[in-house]
């Protein structure tokens, strides 16, 4: 057994998960995010804004400070859409190298989608029938269509909620022609997935932690309804439930956001795009069952390194 840690370094939320990991699985040992917006005003612009790249640094230090303390036996660090598409990355990641010695690996959306499959493949039982996977980040959104030892079909968008937000979320809530025109960029935008589910059709649709936790959180919290477990590390959202959470998140201010206890407060900013995502996803597909795992990219990592 050894001591590892991922790190992900998303647009919105830097992750870190230290784990003991042996030939049956891993057992976590610490587990830190630190919020950073990283694409905060340049995701569209290609370049992460002088705050932004400050807030990363500093993250990344405080992380450098709990893997000595740990005693990290072995480090794999993922940097995703906002560093990899930004013009000001490649300094980023050197800077990082120099001042902590981490080195970081920005990977493409495709590696990005293997590892948030692998992820989400060892949270619940998987069949011979395909499955959409779905993860949302702040910069990207990576769909997989995949069963027990396939993977059919994947890409990388650049939907993130940050993206999406500064095109579409100007208002507080989102006005009307806002929404109507953000659901027909991601209508159009989402056409090789259309394609793809035309020749895979599925039936579930499995959401990759992040948004689709909030989303088990706030039925709970403002439906007062338990989510059903689908597995020990996966929940059973029902399809009425998630539309009567779209509907009241899609009409919500910033401020009423706050104010829901099932919502952690570094997603209050991009919940609603997220849920217009999914909802979009929902509604231009066959999909009749919405399972929220609580594993991505980082747990794909630690059952990669298992294996």
């Amino acid at each position: 057994m050894k001591k590892m840690a991922v790190l992900d370094l998303g647009t919105n939320t830097f992750h870190l998960h230290i784990a003991n990991v042996g030939e049956t699985g891993f057992e976590t040992v610490f587990k830190l995010q630190i919020p950073v917006k990283l694409g905060e005003g340049g995701i569209n612009q290609g370049y992460i804004g002088e705050g932004a790249y400050k807030r990363g640094i500093a993250a990344i230090k405080v992380f450098a400070t709990e893997l000595k303390n740990y005693q990290v036996d072995l480090i794999k660090a993922f940097a995703t859409s906002a560093i990899r598409d930004a013009s000001n990355g490649l300094k980023f990641l050197e800077e990082v190298k120099r001042d902590t010695q981490i080195e970081i690996d920005a990977i493409t959306g495709e590696q990005e989608a293997l590892l948030i499959c692998d992820g989400v493949r060892y949270s619940l039982p998987f069949s011979s029938e395909p499955m959409l996977i779905m993860d949302i980040g702040g910069g990207s959104v990576e769909f997989i269509i995949a069963n027990k030892q396939h993977v059919f079909w994947k890409q990388s968008f650049r939907l993130g909620a940050a993206r999406l937000i500064e095109k579409y979320h100007r208002s507080d809530p989102m006005g009307e022609e806002e929404c109507i025109g953000l659901y027909e960029y991601l209508r159009l935008e989402l056409a090789p997935l259309w394609d793809a589910l035309n020749q895979f059709p599925v039936t579930d649709l499995v959401g990759a932690a992040g948004s689709f936790e909030s989303v088990v959180e706030l039925v709970g919290d403002l439906l007062k309804k338990p989510v059903k477990l689908y597995s020990a590390k996966s929940h059973l959202i029902e399809l009425n439930d998630f539309f009567q959470i779209h509907s009241i998140l899609i009409k919500s201010t910033a401020e009423e956001r706050r104010k829901m206890k099932g919502l952690v407060s570094f997603r209050v900013e991009m919940m609603v795009v997220a849920i217009c995502i999914i909802d979009v996803v929902l509604k231009q597909t066959g999909i009749n069952q919405l399972i929220a795992s609580e594993y991505s990219l980082k747990e794909g990592v630690f059952f990669f390194e298992k294996n």
